[in-house]
């Protein structure tokens, strides 16, 4: 039996239509509230509002956490960085709390997302454009468990994958079952994790040698914080790192390959050293997508081109990888682009916090 690997990013929950990108929470938190205290007052106008302008995702926001770490000073340095982060994340805790309650799965929208969510998962290499989609066909073989690591914070997925699990039966071509499902940076109401990847991220001396902002700034410390809470609970980051280990193809989608998150793609390149399985990228481009003139399919070639070279050079450099590894074994890492996977929409009432 082989087993397939998801990682699912934000990019799941952008592609469906709901408003959880960074930008998009932004233009809500940084409204004054009643409330903010002035330390969280001067966090949202003198750091976020001058200069978040170029961050693009969540791990632009969570690497510059640490290197904005700096502008907290003072002998209140520490407890001033820490309210901030934690106001930031309860606030954004309720603003994906109320996106995911306005959903509404009636039969009509069920429908309509469950054909394109069941053969996303059950057939992935369909909707590789290349020859190598039938290559990941004949790897995988007519046995198939699949497993599911997200670094998302929604329900949105959990909810949609359980009620896949009840149509199981409908395939005929191959055998599936289900393993794990992971939210690697807990979920809305369960300790979400928003922070950098390794101490040495944060910039300021005082805030990094702190126990308790380490603890609650760094992934890796934050998550040992929450199994800490209960030592009888399952290991999720060990699980995890072992389910990476036994994988047969992974296929990552909508999420962002960047610093915060580096442990984990560290991991995927280790397993890509000692396996001979397939990574496989789904990203977007950005390409224009009209078919009138050839001259936009010459242009769209150059695009996803250079597009696939960014994607392969930052995962080779934050996996450890290197690209001399990448130009050596150029069949292990599939980049596919503007994919018609997990295409369908929910739409969500418009959230207000206010």
């Amino acid at each position: 039996m082989s087993t397939v690997t998801f990682i699912i990013g934000n990019g799941f929950d952008l592609g469906i239509g709901l408003k959880t990108s960074y930008k998009n929470f932004l233009d809500v938190y940084k409204e004054p509230k009643k409330d903010d205290s002035e330390i969280v007052k001067w966090f949202k106008t003198e750091i976020l509002e001058p200069d978040s302008a170029n961050w693009e995702n969540w791990a632009d926001f969570e690497w510059q956490m640490g290197q904005e770490s700096s502008k907290f000073t003072g002998k209140n340095c520490v407890t001033d960085f820490n309210e901030c982060i934690h106001n930031f994340t309860i606030a954004f805790n309720a603003y994906l709390c109320e996106i995911c309650e306005s959903i509404r799965w009636d039969g009509d929208l069920f429908y309509k997302c469950f054909d394109s969510f069941l053969s996303s998962i059950h057939h992935f290499e369909r909707y590789i454009k290349s020859s190598d989609g039938m290559q990941i066909e004949e790897l995988i073989g007519e046995q198939v468990n699949i497993n599911f690591l997200q670094f998302n914070y929604t329900s949105v997925f959990d909810e949609l994958l359980n009620i896949t699990k009840n149509y199981m039966d409908f395939e005929y071509v191959r055998t599936f079952s289900y393993g794990h499902n992971i939210h690697i940076h807990g979920k809305i109401d369960e300790y979400i994790t928003i922070g950098v990847d390794n101490v040495e991220q944060i910039v300021n001396e005082k805030i990094r040698k702190n126990p308790i902002a380490r603890n609650f700034l760094v992934k890796t410390e934050n998550i040992a914080t929450v199994q800490a809470e209960d030592a009888n609970q399952i290991d999720y980051r060990k699980l995890a790192i072992e389910i990476i280990a036994e994988s047969t193809v992974i296929c990552v989608f909508g999420s962002s390959i960047g610093e915060t998150d580096k442990s984990w793609w560290v991991a995927i390149g280790e397993w890509l050293k000692t396996a001979t399985g397939k990574l496989i990228i789904f990203d977007i481009s950005g390409a224009n997508k009209r078919k009138v003139s050839t001259l936009y399919l010459i242009e769209n070639k150059i695009i996803l081109d250079g597009r696939k070279k960014s994607i392969l050079e930052k995962f080779a450099n934050v996996s450890d990888l290197g690209m001399d590894w990448v130009k050596n074994n150029p069949d292990r890492i599939i980049i596919e682009l503007d994919t018609e996977m997990f295409k369908f929409h929910v739409v969500p009432q418009v959230v207000n916090m206010m």
